[in-house]
């Protein structure tokens, strides 16, 4: 029982973070947005083809596509949310494929950051060097952001996992 109450409170705290920071920090709705169409794009993706038209259609095709969207979730978050938030396509696309193999939660968090870095690394070099600089720059950045965030998310993940599969032990209903 407390495992499902500590749980339910963790997540509520979670849900509540996500509405402060999409209310209090800067570009934080823009941010929250392009977070929103990164799961669009791989999680919606990944449901519909592998466990539908993939697994209980049985085609194979379809279960190899939405597997593979639903693992770039990470890619897609570094990509979308500095793109939301105004930076420019090319370094959004740097940050996201330097996060290759981080989930939704670390790539959104350097995503975000990088919304906020790469437009003043753009401003600061000169032009036809911003994107060259900027992508050298912005690359490793990223993947070290994503990096530090990934255990406190797998924390806090496995956590409100632990309390899902507690409440559907005690009520499988």
């Amino acid at each position: 029982m407390l495992t499902i109450v500590s749980g339910v409170g963790l997540l509520l705290v979670t849900l509540a973070g996500f509405s402060l920071f999409s209310l209090k920090m800067p570009k934080g709705q823009l941010a929250m947005s392009g977070m929103a169409n990164a799961a669009i794009a791989t999680f919606l993706v990944e449901a519909v083809h592998k466990y539908i038209t993939g697994d209980l259609l049985g085609l194979d095709f379809f279960r190899t596509v939405g597997s593979t969207s639903g693992s770039l979730g990470g890619v897609a978050a570094a990509i979308m949310v500095p793109i939301s938030m105004g930076t420019s396509p090319v370094l959004a696309v740097v940050a996201g494929v330097a996060v290759g193999g981080y989930g939704i939660l670390p790539g959104f968090i350097a995503g975000y950051v990088i919304g906020l870095i790469a437009p003043v690394i753009e401003k600061r070099l000169p032009e036809g060097l911003n994107i060259i600089g900027g992508a050298l720059l912005i690359a490793p950045m990223a993947r070290l952001i994503a990096l530090a965030a990934d255990p406190a998310v797998n924390v806090i993940l496995a956590r409100i996992g632990g309390t899902i599969a507690a409440a559907t032990e005690q009520s499988p209903i």
